[in-house]
């Protein structure tokens, strides 16, 4: 059985989404290119059938710019795994930014106060997680995914 992500339980709780729901209702231009069976319950369990991994941060490209190509490509199979189409999917129906919104839905109710995408204290604070070639130290109280970095930390 799907354990929904808590991002998604206040949604489907309030009946504002359903697993089933294919994700161009909320997202029209996701459609493009044979994707418009892909569903949200497909990119939560990572089978949607786009490429599972892609260095959008090696190419440069802005937040905007990695969605685009999302949209624009074709899957690789039929339906496996898109997070960064569910952050944007999130924000959509949430009609506020993904950070804000995990703030509120997950991160305040369990309590976790030092919890956040973007972190507001001071580094030595935070575990390393890997040594960055670009920054020539260990990555501290940033995101690991540089994907995610690249698209501004979240």
């Amino acid at each position: 059985m799907l354990l929904p992500s808590p991002l998604f339980k206040g949604f489907l709780d309030r009946g504002e989404i359903r697993l089933d729901d294919p994700v161009v209702f909320f997202l029209p231009t996701f459609s493009r290119n044979e994707k418009e069976h892909i569903n949200i319950r497909h990119l939560l369990t990572h089978i949607a059938g786009l490429e599972a991994q892609r260095e959008f941060n090696q190419e440069g490209l802005r937040t905007d710019q990695v969605l685009e190509q999302i949209y624009s490509e074709y899957p690789e199979y039929e339906p496996v795994q898109n997070f960064i189409t569910l952050y944007k999917l999130i924000e959509k129906i949430a009609i506020e930014l993904f950070a804000d919104f995990d703030n509120l839905e997950v991160f305040s109710p369990l309590e976790m106060i030092d919890a956040a995408f973007i972190p507001i204290h001071e580094t030595e604070r935070f575990a390393a997680t890997e040594y960055s070639e670009q920054l020539q130290d260990y990555k501290r109280g940033i995101v690991h995914d540089e994907n995610a970095a690249s698209m501004g930390g979240v």
